[in-house]
């Protein structure tokens, strides 16, 4: 008997479940190509930075333990524009000499498009969001500095927000923290490096005691003992751990918290105490509280801080911090309403509608037929604030011989406008509704303010 073999060939539904079987394989193999790949990357990147942390800590280490350290002093570093970039820390030796220490961090904005900038890098200029990042290190004598720049584990060139041309790199490692001490005689410097696929698990950490006589004993004798350095703060958003801020003369929307107050205290004895002189005049207004303070509503000022150690040594005032808070609505209230004929009478006072009154103001003409136009003067006043950005008004108007006047800078009526700032004609119309809010320049907007005006005989 002769079997006849089967020649059809393979289905649809062999075929198909034959590819789909191809491509998990496929897609099983190239995830774990992918991982290895990632591992061997990330063991790459922690041999780099420990080779890198290893060189930096023992170059200066050496110094401070070989010589010796008698004192140390820290200030910020700033650019040319006032902003700080960094700190620079000077190191006076045993033997007379220097050392200096630079951390040096420039962040530029990494964010994805113009929006998220404007969200996450608020706070930052147009410049300094399309600035490189720029992260390093330098040590040596005072005055003959080598620069230890952070090994580049990897960058993006990020196309410039808001029509600017060009690029500017970010990297993926950086200088997330930098933290200097002095308390106890002993000086050490923490700097915290992060990295994406690493987080801040690789720091450099530097430390040795100051005026150390080698028998167990710190020289802190009076005239061996400099003031406290310039104290530092940090203004964040809303509380003690909201946001860091931009130390910068601009108005915000939301509370400000004033803290993390910091100074190297080089008597050991501790800071007894920080002072603010309001408005930076060099005398002392008051004591800040040593957890912070939060400022909110409506606060203006310009802040200069020192520090006051346990053994009355002062340092020298810090540069401004300022505080500018705008959480207060504007108030819009007539200031006079006159026609080309005759004043009008409204049925409330300047002082109540300046205190605020959002019910319907009625302004009553009196004259022999109804005008053609007529003038209004509101208060552009923010009482204190960031300032009036924008007037938002409607304008309509009834009447048997009503016109709407198409005169060159008149504003359409029937519909919002913004900033058109009292242009309209009454066009002998016998009723006029007049609505206006106002915006600040922080974006709280008021509630809006509803005009009538009647003619009457």
């Amino acid at each position: 008997m002769i079997r006849k073999l089967n020649n059809k060939g393979m289905t649809a539904i062999e075929i198909l479940i034959t590819f789909v079987i191809v491509v998990i394989i496929v897609v099983s193999m190239y995830d774990g190509i992918l991982g290895l790949k990632t591992r061997e990357s990330v063991a790459s990147y922690k041999l780099s930075l420990v080779t890198y942390k290893n060189l930096l800590t023992k170059e200066i280490q050496d110094d401070l333990i070989k010589i010796g350290l008698t004192s140390t002093s820290t200030e910020s570093m700033k650019d040319a524009s006032g902003n700080a970039i960094g700190y620079r820390v000077r190191l006076t030796l045993r033997d007379g000499s220097i050392r200096i220490l630079e951390v040096k961090q420039v962040f530029g904005c990494n964010a994805a498009d113009d929006l998220e900038a404007n969200d996450l890098c608020g706070m930052m200029t147009e410049a300094q969001k399309n600035q490189n990042d720029d992260f390093s290190i330098s040590y040596g004598p005072e005055g003959n500095l080598t620069e230890y720049p952070l090994p580049d584990l990897g960058h993006e060139d990020i196309s410039n927000y808001n029509g600017t041309s060009g690029t500017h790199r970010v990297y993926s490692l950086r200088i997330n923290e930098v933290d200097v001490s002095n308390a106890n005689q002993v000086f050490s410097v923490r700097i915290v490096l992060y990295h994406p696929d690493l987080g801040s698990r690789y720091s450099i950490d530097i430390a040795a005691p100051i005026n150390f006589s080698g028998n167990g004993v710190v020289d802190n004798t009076p005239e061996n003992v400099d003031p406290p350095s310039i104290p530092t703060a940090e203004l964040r958003r809303e509380n003690s751990t909201g946001t860091v801020l931009n130390n910068t003369d601009t108005w915000r929307a939301y509370p400000i918290w004033f803290g993390n107050f910091n100074s190297i205290d080089y008597s050991g004895t501790g800071i007894n105490r920080y002072e603010y002189s309001d408005g930076c005049t060099g005398s002392p207004t008051g004591i800040l509280k040593n957890a912070g303070e939060t400022y909110s509503k409506l606060k203006n000022v310009k802040y200069c801080i020192r520090a006051v150690d346990n053994t009355g040594k002062i340092s020298d005032w810090s540069s401004p911090y300022y505080i500018k808070v705008d959480q207060v609505v504007p108030t819009p209230y007539v200031v006079e309403v006159v026609n080309e004929r005759a004043p009008m009478t409204c049925d409330h006072t300047t002082a109540e509608m300046e205190a605020g009154v959002y019910e319907p103001i009625q302004c009553t003409l009196y004259a022999y037929d109804p005008p053609n136009g007529f003038a209004q003067q509101f208060n552009q006043d923010d009482k204190g604030g960031s300032g009036i950005k924008d007037e938002i008004s409607y304008f309509n108007a009834t009447g048997p011989n009503c016109q709407d006047p198409q005169n060159p800078g008149t504003f359409p009526w029937g519909q919002w406008n913004t900033n058109a700032w009292g242009h309209y004609g009454l066009g002998h119309c016998t009723q006029a509704e007049y609505r206006i809010r106002y915006r600040d320049n922080v974006g709280n907007e008021s509630e809006t303010l509803t005009l009538w005006i009647f003619y009457g005989n």
